[in-house]
């Protein structure tokens, strides 16, 4: 798996510790949901992994055809797209309205009172995006979900899941869901508000499950 190796150097600065975790994942994360399709893997790591290890900037990989390489956008940062106080939603992209907001802020509040997991919501167009300064605003530690909506690549819904996080949560929830909320025609026929906040639904009953063989085993 020389390529994502490069893969991952390319957008992470190299970061020896994002290399080492991606080795690990990868072989299982194709054995488990693949049966070692290194096609399918790329779909994956694209839907699932628009921000690696530091990058926040937004940018999606995009590969190019037939060589199995991969272009990343340079990541950003904006601080000054940041709000003054904080919020566990930010919505640059203008996606959603201000009573939705105030009730995704509520339902994340419930669930991380509830369970201990801190799930953060970024709305954005690529390269409007505060990027590289979430992580700080929000203080990203292994028991965080950065949930990036942008539509800017087809699939709107990208995550990035903490190292606590991935214990108790499959990672085939993650292409699941985006497989069935985030795909084009979704939001191109619902809205990008719908997206959102069916994923914000969906992940809520997912952390609320019992960590067990089944868990999280639909897409609700």
């Amino acid at each position: 798996m020389g390529g994502s190796s490069a893969l991952v150097e390319k957008n992470s600065g190299g970061g020896q510790e994002e290399l080492r975790r991606w080795s690990r994942r990868t072989p299982a994360m194709v054995r488990k949901n693949f049966g070692g399709n290194r096609e399918e893997l790329w779909l994956q790591s694209r839907r699932t992994l628009v921000t690696v290890g530091k990058n926040f900037g937004g940018g999606r990989w995009q590969e190019s055809s037939g060589s199995g390489s991969v272009d990343a956008k340079v990541g950003v940062n904006k601080p000054e797209l940041l709000p003054k106080e904080f919020s566990s939603v930010i919505d640059v992209a203008g996606f959603l309205s201000a009573g939705q907001e105030n009730r995704l802020r509520q339902e994340i509040a419930d669930l991380e009172e509830e369970t201990g997991f801190k799930l953060r919501v970024l709305a954005q167009n690529y390269p409007e995006t505060p990027g590289l300064a979430i992580r700080d605003f929000w203080q990203v530690d292994d028991r965080t979900i950065v949930f990036v909506a942008d539509p800017t690549f087809g699939n709107i819904l990208n995550f990035n899941v903490g190292a606590t996080v991935d214990l108790d949560i499959p990672r085939s929830f993650w292409s699941r869901l985006a497989g069935k909320y985030g795909n084009i025609f979704y939001w191109k026929e619902k809205g990008e508000d719908a997206s959102v906040e069916a994923a914000v639904k969906a992940i809520a009953t997912c952390l609320r499950e019992p960590v067990g063989r089944d868990n999280c085993s639909e897409v609700k």
